[in-house]
């Protein structure tokens, strides 16, 4: 049996509606996804013209944020079926 903290958005409470059939797809993935990485690039835009204003209004290193938004694009296109070029060939 998988132990429930392997599963962190299940220990959560998500937002997203269950899907009327009760099954998440592949699809319902790439949508989250997709979603979720828009609202992290807006984030990190926002984040830097906050930033520019006020450096001490920030309390993270955006760069952070950044690599968080690229392996979050990473993600997309792996589930896309997108190949990053990253194998080291």
């Amino acid at each position: 049996m998988i132990s429930e903290k392997n599963f962190p958005a299940k220990n959560g409470a998500g937002t997203v509606p269950p899907p009327q059939d009760g099954e998440y797809t592949v699809d319902d993935l790439k949508t989250a996804l997709e979603e979720s990485e828009r609202s992290l690039h807006d984030a990190v835009f926002i984040a830097r013209q906050v930033w520019e204003k006020d450096c001490d209004a920030v309390k993270f290193d955006i760069d952070d944020l950044v690599q968080i938004e690229s392996a979050l694009q990473e993600i997309c296109n792996i589930t896309a079926g997108i190949d990053s070029g990253d194998d080291g060939e």
